[in-house]
């Protein structure tokens, strides 16, 4: 056959037009419908009907009963079940009447909030003190940024009210409960309320600025008691303060006030391995804040308090908006530290615990301590200069003399090319010596760098770009040693010729490079003689 033999002629053609399909039957979609069995305080039920079959969840908080029945069968609440039970929620389902959540809804945050509340019974005793409230992400944006306020660079930190309010634990739920429950009367709402309204980002600035500074009021109450830890939240809320309190930097605070010039936080620096840097211990943990060291550290804190709570206060809260802190607060307690510090090194004592004008009167102490350093650096100078100046010596060619002040070590450093200089704080301490071998024709001039230690014993020795002494310097080095009963280094600096040649060498394939004046000068070529420490140590090198 061939193809034209497979085409349709015209009356087939219509005759397949004419042909009726038969009709598509529609299935109806089954439609799960979720209503409100009961809501009141701590509890509440949900049905969901899907078609014939009935389905519900109870959440008894004040019972601490949980339970999903399915068909006459009671089934746990877990994940899983929670997950298939609100499968079919298409929008959320409001409970204005239960105090610590806002509704249900498909929303895997939610899902593994109330998971949680079921297998912890320590939830439910903070639902029921009102420190635990459970939000569907799908409803709310949780706050991004809130250490400045109004600033798109502001600190950025993930807000979430199940960990910030569990961390802190039962130890410490009373008082938790009491600030709760402040920040609501003060506003005039209910504390589900409070918490929508600092989950919104319009609304609850301070307050979750106060909620993100709980642990700094909780290490106030470790001081001073909940009472003024909550004197001192009112305070805080009635300020004009834009930034969280922070709590680590309140302990670095009082720690530096202790007469042993602090420093004890950083023992529990280990607990913060997630942490870069040095941080205190923070006291809101419960199971750290058990450990004795800790109970010991922060009774040491307590015993050698010199803030009295209420001037305190007053200078955090108020002065600190006056000095122009009010979006700096972490500067504001740094600067304080440092003030505190200050006056510790320069008076021995802590004269001015609340300074008028805090930038003024550190810039005033500072400049103030770097005289007195210079003045105490001097005398330590003089003496230590004292017992170098006895280990002088001298020939017809060259001398061994003594610095006798810090200036001449970074003069030494200087046209040496040498890291002499770093040595002054040792010499000052008296833990070593260093002496300057000098050419009396031109005694001014550095030459060779002599380090002594307090044994007797000489350690390095060095020229211009660490180069080592030549023969004529190591045996009047020698000379000076045996005079003055010191003891020379067993290898390295023993005499020998200013660089190895082969006496057997013809003169004219001599390198110019080795001549002696650019081992003790440098190249010329290279700018302050820079690296030629390495090329001379290579000379040396068979």
């Amino acid at each position: 056959m061939e193809i034209k033999d497979y085409v349709l002629s015209e009356k087939e053609l219509a005759a397949l037009k004419q042909v009726k399909r038969p009709p598509v039957k529609k299935v109806k979609k089954t439609v799960s419908r979720y209503t409100v069995l009961f809501q009141s305080g701590f509890d509440f039920g949900v049905k969901k009907r899907t078609g014939k079959a009935v389905s519900q969840l109870i959440m008894m908080v004040s019972q601490g009963q949980y339970y999903i029945r399915e068909n006459g069968e009671i089934k746990k609440v877990t994940k899983l079940s929670l997950k298939k039970f609100l499968k079919e929620m298409e929008k959320p389902l409001k409970l204005p009447d239960v105090s610590w959540i806002t509704g249900l809804s498909y929303d895997a945050q939610l899902i593994g909030e109330l998971s949680g509340l079921c297998r912890d019974d320590k939830i439910a005793a903070h639902i029921k003190q009102d420190i635990y409230y459970a939000y569907s992400s799908a409803e709310y944006d949780p706050p991004s940024s809130f250490c400045r306020i109004g600033e798109e660079d502001a600190h950025v930190r993930q807000w979430h009210f199940v960990d910030e309010m569990a961390l802190h634990g039962d130890m410490y739920s009373a008082l938790l409960s009491k600030m709760i429950r402040y920040m609501a009367d003060r506003r005039g709402i209910s504390v589900k309320e409070l918490y929508q309204s600092v989950l919104c980002m319009e609304q609850g600035k301070k307050e979750r600025l106060a909620l993100g500074s709980v642990r700094a009021f909780i290490f106030i109450s470790n001081l001073y008691g909940d009472e003024w830890a909550l004197k001192m939240l009112e305070q805080y809320m009635g300020s004009n303060i834009r930034t969280m309190i922070d709590e680590g930097l309140l302990i670095i605070l009082f720690d530096a006030t202790l007469k042993d010039g602090g420093g004890s936080y950083r023992v529990f620096s280990a607990n913060f391995g997630s942490m870069n840097h040095n941080m205190p211990i923070s006291f809101a943990n419960p199971k750290a804040s058990r450990d004795r060291q800790e109970k010991a550290y922060i009774n040491k804190l307590r015993k050698n308090c010199i803030f009295s709570p209420d001037k305190f206060s007053e200078y955090l809260f108020t002065s600190s908006v006056s000095q122009g802190f009010a979006f700096e607060t972490d500067e504001f307690l740094c600067t304080w530290r440092k003030f505190i510090t200050l006056q510790k090194n320069v008076y021995g004592k802590i004269k001015d615990k609340y300074p008028r004008n805090i930038v003024s009167e550190f810039k005033r102490l500072r400049y103030r301590e770097r005289i007195h350093s210079e003045e105490i650096d001097r005398k330590l100078w003089k003496e230590a200069s004292k017992k170098m100046k006895k280990l002088e010596y001298g020939t017809e060619r060259y001398a061994v003399i003594a610095p006798s002040c810090k200036e001449d070590m970074q003069k030494e450093s200087r046209e040496l090319h040498s890291c002499v200089d770093g040595y002054a704080e040792k010499v000052v301490r008296g833990e070593e010596m260093i002496l300057f071998m000098r050419d009396k024709s031109n005694i001014q001039s550095p030459l060779i760098t002599i380090e002594l230690f307090n044994n007797g014993q000489i350690g390095q020795i060095f020229g211009i770009c660490n180069r080592d002494p030549d023969t004529d310097e190591m045996s009047f080095i020698s000379k000076w040693a045996e005079e003055k009963n010191l003891r020379l280094p067993e290898t390295r600096y023993a005499p020998r010729a200013a660089y190895d040649v082969d006496p057997d060498e013809d003169e004219d394939d001599e390198d110019p490079l080795l001549d002696e004046s650019f081992l003790r000068n440098g190249n010329p070529f290279l700018r302050n003689g820079a690296n030629t420490a390495g090329l001379q140590n290579c000379f040396y090198t068979a």
